[in-house]
């Protein structure tokens, strides 16, 4: 399962440009290729120490412009859920961590479960 190829993020459109089994790469419509805002979605599996799998799923924002003096400069933001498979949290305590952090940044900031689920079933 997938998200649509176009999303609409506060207003910003991303064109889907790339997919794999792992994520996807989205581009906003009016960027360009040489200075791209980008929002990318991976999910991964990873072995603990324990020998249980963790599942990581990551959402990433980059701005790429031009600094004064005329270098290409870029700016990300990673989100990083780590959920142990079996374990038995539940969307709503994961929804829970993601309000608390982003509270912190910015009390202002809401939550889209529908959406969270979705990234966590690994939808790309």
């Amino acid at each position: 399962m997938a998200f649509n190829s176009t999303l609409t993020i506060d207003g910003e459109d991303y064109a889907e440009v790339s997919q794999d089994q792992t994520g996807s790469v989205r581009i906003a419509i009016d960027s360009t290729a040489e200075l791209p805002q980008l929002f990318v979605i991976r999910h991964n599996q990873q072995k603990a120490k324990d020998g249980s799998i963790v599942d990581r799923h990551l959402v990433q924002y980059s701005s790429t412009v031009l600094d004064t003096a005329g270098k290409v400069r870029t700016f990300v933001v990673n989100e990083t859920f780590a959920v142990p498979r079996g374990a038995g949290f539940t969307i709503d305590q994961i929804a829970s961590g993601l309000v608390a952090v982003h509270a912190f940044i910015n009390p202002s900031v809401k939550t889209n479960v529908g959406t969270l689920a979705a990234l966590l079933r690994g939808e790309r």
